[in-house]
């Protein structure tokens, strides 16, 4: 207990305790964050908290050991929990689930390869997704992810944003196998620089970003990299503009340090 609300550590925890209250509330929703909670992640939360009665604080802390386990990849190195946004979830939401000391909640990780393949075959991704080492990731992470929380956990809603590239795809799929629950997608708020908000941004590069990292209009990587070229150690690995959505996503990393890394988006 923190300030006097519910924390739970397994999925199995979480199902009882909503099972529990499940029938009182009308509307519950789940707010997901990862490390650190910034803006972009409290307009996500005032989104649910809108539409809900009750909502669910999920603190994903362990996703780079849950990418490795599905995908073999990290996407940076694990940390601990980090209190500050312990206590924002707690004083937040209703009830809080933590992701903590390398818990994944997968039971059978090859079972669900094969079902997640089935579902969503990589043949009909769009090839910006599925051309893409980390996208594909990332998505496969995403939707074994939600195959664990959502036939767990009874909730009607949740949402993210979509300055990650393969999140449309998701979306389409959460909507066929799990209609009952709502899957809001929406433009991520963008700084005073024009760029979307991202905890993983190391501060070194962070401190010479001074104007934004995409621009409308661009529709080719190399249109990125001459546009950053000034902002000593980064790299521009991905871009790539949907006309399906009219938006721009590109991946930033570190140096060559391939685990760190971050998407950002722009809606035209």
């Amino acid at each position: 207990m923190v300030n006097g609300s519910k924390i739970l550590y397994t999925l199995e925890d979480l199902e009882k305790e909503v099972d529990r209250i499940y029938a009182s509330h009308k509307h519950i929703g789940a707010w997901f964050v990862g490390t650190k909670v910034h803006d972009g992640h409290r307009f996500l939360y005032n989104k649910a908290r809108k539409k809900c009665d009750f909502v669910i604080g999920v603190y994903c802390n362990t996703w780079s050991e849950q990418m490795y386990e599905v995908c073999g990849r990290r996407q940076d190195v694990a940390v601990g929990i980090n209190d500050k946004t312990l206590n924002e979830l707690v004083d937040k939401t209703d009830l809080v689930m933590v992701y903590a000391n390398g818990y994944t909640s997968f039971t059978d990780t090859e079972g669900l390869k094969v079902r997640m393949e089935k579902e969503l075959p990589k043949s009909e991704l769009p090839n910006f997704v599925k051309d893409d080492a980390q996208n594909i990731a990332s998505l496969r992470t995403a939707q074994a992810f939600n195959i664990r929380f959502n036939e767990c956990v009874k909730y009607h809603y949740r949402n993210g944003g979509q300055k990650d590239p393969w999140r449309l795809c998701i979306k389409k799929w959460h909507g066929e196998y799990y209609p009952g629950i709502e899957y809001e997608l929406i433009t991520s708020i963008l700084d005073e620089y024009g760029n979307c908000l991202a905890s993983s941004i190391p501060e070194n590069i962070k401190n010479q970003i001074n104007k934004p990292l995409l621009v409308p209009g661009m529709r080719s990587i190399e249109e990125v990299v001459e546009n950053v070229k000034d902002i000593d150690g980064l790299r521009v690995v991905f871009f790539n503009y949907n006309p399906e959505n009219n938006f721009l996503n590109a991946r930033f990393q570190c140096g060559d340090d391939e685990n760190m890394w971050w998407n950002q988006g722009l809606s035209e």
